[in-house]
């Protein structure tokens, strides 16, 4: 199943988008974290997004940037997403649309 989730605009919550029509919709919540961040960097290609020094990453996610992105998830050969090691993110986008790489960061406790 391909799905995006990202943040919505005020941090408090995820958006999420889907081609299956079936998928739900998972937001994990824990208490023993801090320093919690969500970073984030806009481009196209390979595009590189780090925690801030001493975080460590959680999860990492894309976000086309197409005007009607539930018509375009299923297609996941035109982006994808790894974490690099403990504390940054890549996300790959090959059509020029551009898109825009997360980063979930914190420290736990």
């Amino acid at each position: 199943m391909n799905q995006l989730h990202y943040p919505t605009p005020d941090g408090e919550s995820c958006e999420c988008n889907s081609y299956n029509t079936s998928a739900t919709c998972v937001a994990s919540c824990a208490s023993n974290i801090y320093r919690y961040e969500v970073r984030q960097q806009f481009g196209s290609g390979v595009i590189k997004v780090n925690c801030s020094p001493d975080n460590i990453v959680l999860g990492c996610n894309v976000k086309p940037e197409y005007d009607n992105v539930t018509s375009h998830v299923g297609n996941c050969s035109s982006w994808a997403v790894e974490e690099k090691g403990e504390d940054s993110c890549v996300c790959y986008e090959h059509d020029d649309r551009g898109a825009t790489c997360y980063a979930f960061c914190a420290q736990i406790l």
